[in-house]
């Protein structure tokens, strides 16, 4: 199981993460969401569940992507994962970008193959 915790930072409402992973990001900053008060668990089981992880690429949404959070102006934040240094980490994406966003020791890094999770 995955669980992705969004929460509100300065009126962005999402910063996925893994639980075991510490490094979570708002602006290129490092943020701890277990500070905040308005956390919010989506457990998300990979079988089964009517959600399924589709891979995309460039910045592309794939239809059905679940909306996760919203930007202080309103966009949408979608929640996405990728592959860097080894392991798998849960980001986001949003429309009109380059591609993903996932937390690298304590700042976001911008990935162009990444996979979005989708209502099936």
């Amino acid at each position: 199981m995955i669980i992705v915790n969004k929460y509100n930072y300065r009126g962005s409402g999402l910063s996925p993460w893994y639980c075991s992973n510490p490094n979570k990001t708002f602006q290129g900053q490092e943020q701890d969401p277990l500070k905040q008060k308005s956390i919010v668990e989506i457990p998300i089981s990979q079988r089964g569940t009517g959600v399924q992880w589709v891979a995309a690429s460039k910045g592309s949404i794939p239809l059905g992507a679940i909306t996760a959070g919203y930007e202080a102006d309103g966009t949408p934040l979608y929640v996405a994962r990728a592959h860097h240094s080894k392991g798998l980490h849960i980001g986001k994406i949003k429309p009109v970008s380059n591609g993903a966003t996932i937390p690298i020791e304590g700042v976001e890094v911008l990935t162009s193959f990444y996979e979005v999770l989708v209502l099936t």
